[in-house]
């Protein structure tokens, strides 16, 4: 590009490139702990109500919206990295070896589902509730294949039963943050 007298402009790369990267960076960082928050709901909010998959409806909203709002299409691997790092606190108490790795699949599934390419709204909250059922069926075929025991929900209600609530509980977390996104995006 030329200024006005024909001279060739300066380019200041670094500048511009600094001024672009920092809502970037401020997004993974919001994203990040966007992800570390819906742990510590959980950890804060583990009053027994004897369902399980019960913090699905905060822990799924949290995560699509993040996901949904996002510019990044790997947003779900940075909620779900953020989700990793606050599973390793001690002080949080989560005691179970396999909730670092269990708990953080939801995001990634949902960067490799793709989702937001998806238009179909009915389909985009089934596939929703289909990876947060996922968390149970790691846990199972993790606990079937390796020494570490089954607890929890598998001994209480069964193998079914719990895929079964954490796939209602996630799709309802879904669909609260999908319809609450298409009501704030109308009204603002």
């Amino acid at each position: 590009m030329k200024t006005y007298d024909g001279n060739q402009l300066v380019k200041n790369t670094s500048s511009l490139y600094l001024l672009k990267s920092i809502p970037y960076s401020l997004e993974f960082l919001l994203l990040f702990f966007t992800g570390a928050l819906a742990i510590l709901f959980h950890a804060k909010f583990k009053a027994g109500i004897s369902m399980p998959g019960h913090h699905g409806l905060v822990f799924m909203a949290l995560l699509f919206s993040g996901k949904y709002n996002s510019r990044f299409s790997y947003a779900g691997s940075i909620l779900s990295m953020g989700m990793g790092f606050a599973l390793l606190m001690p002080f949080l108490g989560f005691k179970d070896p396999l909730a670092s790795l269990v708990y953080t699949i939801p995001g990634f599934t949902f960067d490799l589902m793709r989702t937001q390419k998806i238009k179909n709204a009915f389909l985009l909250i089934i596939l929703g509730g289909l990876s947060y059922a996922l968390i149970p069926f790691v846990r199972m075929i993790l606990g079937l294949l390796s020494i570490i025991p089954l607890k929890g929900a598998f001994l209480k209600f069964g193998f079914v039963y719990p895929h079964i609530s954490f796939f209602l509980f996630g799709l309802a977390g879904v669909c609260i943050a999908f319809f609450g996104t298409k009501l704030i995006r109308k009204y603002l």
